[in-house]
């Protein structure tokens, strides 16, 4: 059996396929703040291994916690199979331990893509989301392999935060990700904003009478 990305909600569905409209409706509404978030820019870029022939590349993002230590979380578990059925593909924002944003493979969010050489590299992504503070933690790659497909990730996971204010749209950086035949990573953050947000504002226009301030991941 082929397995997708699904244990979670999909962020995407949770950011953007909700919202009524096109593309550039939800981001104008998530820009200027009329859905109640903000929308966050980042770019997502993958060598060592063609990103056209992976299954799936995604990120995980989590909310980071700002009230203390003594805060309790709140699961709510179905208790029988209709309803895990229905709770499974209902978007959640509190209750769902990360979000998967898709570089490729399904659930892919309004975005540009990345191409060098005529190969793609990556992605320009849009993030619709509440107001808050979030990491990016974690990566998952999917390869077809003989009966079915290998997950690659890290062995220990990461942290590269930033925050969401209402009615405010951030650009955070390209996030690249380098593997090596030795199955070693490297990932890191750098400044693409003039190539990125160019790219993104020629796919969706209604971008551009839309500031966005610059405030890179943060470790």
């Amino acid at each position: 059996m082929i397995r997708r990305f699904c244990s979670v909600v999909v962020f995407s569905a949770l950011a953007l396929a909700g919202c009524a409209g096109t593309p550039e409706s939800r981001l104008r509404a998530a820009a200027d703040g009329s859905d109640g978030g903000g929308l966050a820019i980042v770019s997502m870029t993958l060598s060592g291994t063609p990103l056209s022939q992976v299954n799936g590349f995604e990120y995980r993002i989590r909310r980071v916690a700002t009230a203390g230590r003594d805060e309790v979380t709140t699961v709510q578990h179905a208790s029988s199979s209709a309803q895990r059925v229905r709770q499974a593909s209902t978007p959640r924002e509190f209750g769902a331990s990360y979000w998967s944003v898709a570089v490729t493979g399904p659930g892919v969010p309004d975005s540009a893509d990345l191409v060098e050489a005529g190969n793609l590299v990556g992605r320009v992504l849009t993030l619709s989301l509440p107001a808050g503070d979030y990491e990016i933690y974690d990566w998952r790659i999917l390869e077809g392999s003989v009966g079915g497909e290998t997950e690659h990730g890290p062995v220990r996971s990461f942290s590269y935060r930033f925050s969401i204010s209402p009615g405010r749209a951030v650009y955070l950086g390209r996030v690249h990700l380098s593997l090596s035949a030795a199955h070693k990573q490297a990932i890191g953050v750098g400044d693409s904003r003039e190539a990125d947000l160019a790219l993104l504002r020629q796919r969706f226009p209604a971008l551009n009478s839309t500031p966005v301030a610059v405030d890179l991941l943060r470790q």
